[in-house]
């Protein structure tokens, strides 16, 4: 008898829980890529959904592309926090975040049966080329090129090395 009553409390304590898990209605997440110098959507883009999961971990991942339009839309995601990010070809990868200027966050939370749209922007790559010549016009061996961009640190407007090549 005591073995039977321990079956029945637990299936009194599960079904509840099942039956709640089967129940959530699953989300969706659309929108729309467009490069940042054109506003031109970006068609085939990759779009990757990570669900973050406790302890840090992150679940499997979910896949799509945009359209002719630039579009997406991912459909059938339970609700939770997930990360989203885009990438193309020819443009820099791009993480969506949420927040302020001052404190953001790289991830997004979908409750349960909502819709959420978001938009994403891809900057192009660029290419350096040239030759570096000497005072006399002649091209130079050997020579290092550092490329470098603007970054404010602490209010203060620094050059940054970005790559030596």
């Amino acid at each position: 008898m005591t073995k039977l009553w321990m079956l029945l409390r637990n299936v009194a304590v599960c079904f509840p829980m099942a039956v709640l898990a089967e129940t959530q209605q699953p989300g969706l997440v659309q929108g729309s890529v467009i490069g940042s110098d054109t506003n031109a959507p970006i068609v085939r883009a990759a779009i990757e959904i990570r669900p973050l999961l406790s302890g840090g971990r992150i679940g499997k991942t979910i896949r799509g592309d945009t359209d002719q339009k630039g579009e997406f839309v991912l459909a059938g995601i339970p609700p939770g926090a997930y990360m989203l990010t885009a990438k193309r070809a020819g443009y820099q990868e791009v993480t969506y975040t949420t927040g302020t200027s001052t404190s953001r966050e790289r991830k997004f939370t979908l409750k349960e049966g909502e819709a959420k749209s978001l938009r994403l922007r891809l900057t192009p790559l660029g290419v350096v080329g040239g030759t570096v010549s000497g005072p006399d016009g002649r091209p130079l061996g050997h020579a290092t090129v550092m490329l470098s961009h603007y970054r404010m640190v602490e209010g203060v407007r620094v050059l940054v090395p970005e790559r030596e090549v």
